[in-house]
């Protein structure tokens, strides 16, 4: 008399994630070991390993990822940089810290940080600060504002700012000063 043997498929729970999927072929079913890849939808960052594996105990090793949720490239600023320029991904809680060129003074907060507002979507938790200063750069041109003014760039164009008597407003443009070239 002959026996047969079964043996059993172990399977996995599927594997599914929240603004996510799999970049290998779905299946109906995974069973021991089925290896499955994941990519995160845009706006998001894979969270734990992007390859998985079931496993003949029916579980997934390592455990499935998650996709979070991630804020976009934080503000530039006019003669300034931020720390986060090498950073392709900015999760929940990122602090990005601001500072300007030489001569210059920062303008605002020092530092920005990735929040949510409502509990779901991402944002920058202020607006980038500003670089003034006594002198700046304008065109490679470095500038000196008159007296009882402030001057900033922003895309190449000149802004002031009048910080006393408004009679003096001309004087912010009058008192600029090139270098000079003797």
């Amino acid at each position: 008399m002959q026996t047969e043997t079964f043996s059993a498929k172990v399977q996995c729970p599927s594997p599914a994630i929240r603004h996510g999927r799999e970049i290998s072929p779905r299946k109906a079913e995974y069973t021991s070991g089925h290896q499955v890849e994941f990519q995160c939808d845009l706006g998001y960052v894979l969270r734990g390993s992007q390859r998985i594996q079931c496993w003949s105990d029916g579980t997934w090793k390592p455990p499935v990822p998650y996709c979070d949720k991630v804020c976009g490239p934080p503000p530039k600023i006019t003669n300034g940089q931020h720390s986060g320029l090498k950073t392709e991904q900015f999760p929940y809680g990122l602090e990005v810290k601001y500072s300007c060129a030489e001569g210059l003074s920062l303008i605002g907060d020092t530092s920005i940080y990735c929040t949510s507002d409502d509990g779901e979507n991402l944002t920058w938790s202020g607006p980038a600060p500003e670089c003034r200063g006594e002198s700046f750069l304008l065109y490679g041109i470095r500038l000196k504002p008159g007296p009882g003014c402030n001057i900033s760039t922003q895309h190449n164009r000149i802004r002031s700012e009048l910080l006393g008597d408004p009679a003096s407003f001309a004087g912010c443009f009058a008192g600029l000063t090139a270098p000079d070239w003797g």
